[in-house]
């Protein structure tokens, strides 16, 4: 067997490699690196400097900056659900020249009040949650009946006597759950609201308040005569339309059929929405320890589920004598 090969013409100016691929068409000029360019040499100038052999240097074009400026936001505050409603709305048509700067300054005095008036309080609670307190409230012979993932959350607690008179308050909210021998109302946190109030036309106050409130209520089964739930919510939404005054302001009104001070210009709002939502549990007690005759209600929190508060009712329904 023989093997052909293919002999090979070498010389002293020649390179091995460039002999052995004679067919191949002749090397063109350097391929240059164009990623290794220096900042501020255009493509056409490092081209030259390249094939002669020196790289001019330059000093860096800095970079043009096209993002505008932004406007600054004021931190999130307590008051900016109050100011994005209708009390926002108001003041957009109060002060249509200033509003922005004044739903700023708002804001800021809203965060202000708030960060003054919480570094003033301190939490006695220490975090206790529900379940911690109820080991040392049940007695002994008492089981918990409604689990704690279903434990009914109010908002408020209010008693009244049997003219309907609020003969006592509880504003922090809390939860309320059922076991076999009682109605156990439990509360303990850290509470802290702000309120907004116009003054004058050109004055508002914004008040803040916080502290800890902790309190136990419980009631004997025995005690419960009656009960009580309703749900009801609504929503309403209304636009106002306005226009312009005209020069005359209103004066050629008589002769608005001739008088070209008319209102050429017309406006519209945003929907000023406004949504109600009650939902309550209303028991009649004998309320211990002199069985005063009270009405005891419990307002529920807007995102508690209805179906919890209806398995409650159901409960208090199976073990109260005084409800078969």
């Amino acid at each position: 067997m023989s093997i052909d090969t293919e002999p090979l013409q070498l010389s002293f100016d020649e390179n091995p490699l460039q002999a052995r691929h004679a067919h191949r068409e002749p090397p063109g000029p350097p391929v240059l690196d164009y990623h290794l360019r220096p900042s501020g040499v255009t493509l056409q100038s490092y081209r030259q400097t390249q094939q002669s052999g020196a790289v001019e240097m330059r000093s860096p074009v800095a970079p043009v900056i096209t993002e505008q400026p932004r406007a600054i936001q004021p931190p999130s505050s307590p008051l900016d659900a109050k100011l994005r409603g209708p009390f926002g709305t108001s003041l957009r048509e109060q002060h249509r020249h200033s509003h922005e700067e004044l739903t700023f300054t708002l804001s800021a005095a809203g965060s202000n009040s708030q960060a003054d008036c919480r570094s003033q309080t301190r939490a006695m609670a220490s975090g206790m949650s529900f379940d911690d307190l109820l080991r040392s409230l049940v007695m002994e012979n008492e089981d918990v009946i409604t689990p704690s993932e279903k434990y009914v959350k109010f908002a408020s607690v209010t008693l009244m006597d049997e003219n309907d008179t609020v003969y006592r308050k509880f504003s922090s909210g809390g939860v309320s759950l059922l076991t076999s021998k009682r109605i156990l109302l439990l509360s303990t946190g850290y509470q802290q609201h702000t309120f907004l109030k116009t003054t004058s036309s050109l004055g508002f106050t914004v008040t803040s308040t916080a502290g800890d409130s902790s309190f136990f209520l419980p009631i004997p089964l025995r005690c419960l005569r009656s009960i009580e739930m309703v749900s009801d919510t609504s929503a309403r939404s209304t636009v106002n339309v306005y226009g312009d005054p005209p020069c005359c302001g209103g004066c050629c009104y008589c002769f608005k059929s001739w008088c070209p001070c008319v209102v050429t210009n017309w406006f519209s709002n945003q929907p000023l929405s406004d949504r109600q939502c009650l939902r309550f549990v209303r028991l009649g007690v004998l309320m211990p320890p002199w069985d005063k005759r009270t009405t005891l209600q419990l307002d529920l929190q807007p995102t508690f589920p209805l179906h919890f508060a209806t398995e409650f009712v159901s409960g208090l329904q199976k073990f109260s004598q005084h409800l078969q």
